[in-house]
């Protein structure tokens, strides 16, 4: 699990302290909103995000541009986040969980629509468009594990949620942009507010490499956050 990690944010610390990233390359994640907390909900650590909604602040964790976080011709990659949805604003269409989309967009996994249903969209190595994955429905209240990535070898990007069935489709790649790695909001200016998802987040990953089905199993490990080094 550790092959082709580039970023992992456990997301389990409170104000004040850095949130490191557990891979060893140095992207810590910087926080929009220094009245972040990380709380115990649903038997699991996460960030809550519905508290710092309630004082209007912009609600993200960011990372900068790197070419370690992107996609491009013949890479393959895959990213990962624990969500714990809490109110109907996570429910707007096109609210991403985890993201670099924004001007020069790449790859973008979060709210298709108010049902909670889940998408997993890149945008086309040429730039002409997008292909998009549905990925089935979430709900308030509970904590739901989601995986998306794209597959060079197999030329399909997919998608996977509480390491059920992997769903896929035909894909030739994802654009190499620019934009900052976000989780909680669109990626844009450094934290801007476009919107933000309402709820708590726990461990978000980049890996430079397709993870199998299996692994995504694995990662799930039954609903529980396996935490670094996954053992």
């Amino acid at each position: 699990m550790l092959t082709g990690l580039q970023l992992l944010w456990e997301n389990n610390v409170s104000t004040g302290t850095p949130i490191p990233d557990q891979s060893g390359n140095g992207f810590s994640a910087t926080d929009c909103n220094p009245s972040r907390l990380a709380v115990s909900v649903g038997g699991q650590l996460g960030i809550d995000f519905d508290a710092q909604w309630s004082f209007l602040k912009s609600i993200r964790l960011y990372a900068l541009d790197d070419a370690k976080l992107r996609g491009g011709s013949g890479q393959s990659f895959t990213v990962s986040v624990w969500v714990y949805p809490h109110n109907s604003i996570d429910r707007n269409s096109g609210a991403p969980c985890l993201c670099k989309w924004g001007s020069t967009n790449e790859y973008w996994l979060g709210f298709n629509d108010a049902s909670g249903n889940i998408n997993f969209t890149v945008r086309k190595l040429d730039n002409s468009g997008n292909v998009t994955l549905a990925l089935g429905a979430i709900t308030e209240d509970s904590w739901f594990h989601l995986v998306g990535g794209y597959d060079d070898a197999n030329g399909v990007i997919f998608g996977q949620i509480n390491g059920g069935t992997r769903v896929t489709q035909a894909s030739t790649g994802a654009r190499a942009g620019t934009e900052n790695f976000s989780v909680g909001n669109y990626s844009g200016t450094p934290c801007g507010n476009s919107l933000p998802v309402d709820g708590f987040f726990g461990q978000a990953g980049f890996w430079q490499r397709a993870l199998s089905a299996s692994e995504a199993v694995t990662l799930f490990n039954s609903g529980t956050m396996l935490r670094y080094p996954f053992s």
